[in-house]
Parts: structure tokens; sequence; C-alpha cells
């Protein structure tokens, strides 16, 4: 089985992502052949007659990211999975900006989640949120 986890991501009509000075992938050379077919394969992946329903979806979205606000990225996404008969787990609120990183309120519903799409062995994830919890005592 496949399933995927966005967290906040930036799934969006507009093509400010392939000019260098719109994405933000300040590192990131947007000519490349990798970039290229993203972009000839966008209109799968936006609300749309082409859209084409995805795995299993866990979403994370803060509405105070103005970077990917998620209205315009995130929301759209959601509705038109769902509207395909997608299995979406979303979840809305405001957890600060852009990047708000690995995170106990997304991160443990994530792997309930996971394994309720039998995902892991029982108990094998434990380690994983052992360490999220020694990293947020950081």
């Amino acid at each position: 089985a496949d399933a995927q986890a966005l967290i906040y991501p930036c799934i969006c009509n507009s093509d400010g992502w392939l000019d260098e000075e719109e994405s933000g992938f300040w590192r990131a050379d947007v000519a490349t052949a990798q970039v290229r077919s993203l972009h000839s394969a966008k209109e799968r992946v936006v609300a749309g007659p082409r859209f084409v329903r995805p795995p299993p979806t866990f979403l994370v979205a803060s509405t105070s990211d103005d970077v990917c606000p998620p209205e315009l990225d995130t929301a759209p996404f959601v509705e038109a999975a769902e509207r395909a008969g997608a299995n979406v787990h979303y979840l809305l609120g405001d957890f600060g900006g852009h990047g708000f990183g690995l995170r106990r309120f997304w991160a443990e519903p994530c792997v309930a989640w996971m394994r309720s799409l039998g995902f892991g062995a029982a108990g094998a994830g434990e380690r994983g949120v052992s360490e999220l919890k020694e990293a947020e005592a950081v």
C-alpha cells in the first residue's frame, strides 16, 4: 500500500515556483529536467479536470503560513482529493509560519493514521515517538 504525508505543502495553480526569484528554492536550479517534468504533470495534482486521485494522504497546514497559504494551496488539493474518493486526513490550525517542522501535534496523529492503514508492526513506531519527545525536550 502507498500513502503520503504532506506537511505545509505548496500545491498551487500559479507558475511562480518555476521562477527562481519567487520559488524560495534558493539552492535549486528550477530549469532542471526534474523540475520541468513536475510542471508538465502539475495538472494532475492541482484541482481541475485532469486531477488524479492521490494515495491516502495526511496533510498539515497552518493558517499562519504566508508562504503557502492553506486556502490557496492545501484546501483546493484536499477538496479535489476528497471529490476523487481519496482517503484524506487534514489538520488545519494556527501552528505558526511556514516550516514549523516536526512536532508532536501532527506527528503522533500521522503515526496513528498510518497504523490505521496497516503500516508498521505493533510498537514499531514507538522508537520514533520517543525520539520526537527527546528532540522537543532540547
